[in-house]
């Protein structure tokens, strides 16, 4: 964020100030700096209305159980299930003396996402749904 010493300036918008700004993250002269600039940009009034809103529509939300396991399944340091195999593609069915150097370069093995993958990003809708 910049200050502006001069009406005829050009506007810097808050962007991650203004986050920053609603989570009470800074400053008593940051947090001034950053109200004049939203007393006077419609952008920024705009984005912090919309905030506002957003935040309000995920209080309203109704509390959601996680599934009785839920809590174990994440703090388990082993997958759910053991990861199969990826599907043998050229590059991992043959050895490499036998394919041209064009294949070795444009070909790549298939790997499968884990399941944790899913559940960290679970974990993290639900601590975003919490604010």
């Amino acid at each position: 964020m910049t200050v502006e010493t001069d009406d005829r300036a050009p506007t810097q918008h808050l962007g991650d100030t203004l986050s920053a700004l609603i989570d009470g993250e800074l400053t008593d002269d940051a947090a001034a700096s950053a109200r004049a600039h939203l007393a006077g940009c419609r952008a920024c009034e705009a984005e912090m209305a919309a905030v506002d809103q957003v935040r309000s529509w995920l209080r309203d939300l109704p509390p959601v159980e996680p599934p009785a396991d839920f809590y174990r399944r994440i703090r388990s340091s082993e997958p759910e299930e053991a990861p199969t195999p990826a599907t043998p593609t050229l590059l991992t069915a043959m050895p490499a003396t036998a394919m041209p150097a064009t294949a070795m370069a444009s070909t790549t093995a298939t790997v499968r996402p884990r399941r944790r993958a899913g559940v960290v990003a679970l974990v993290g809708c639900a601590a975003a749904t919490a604010v």
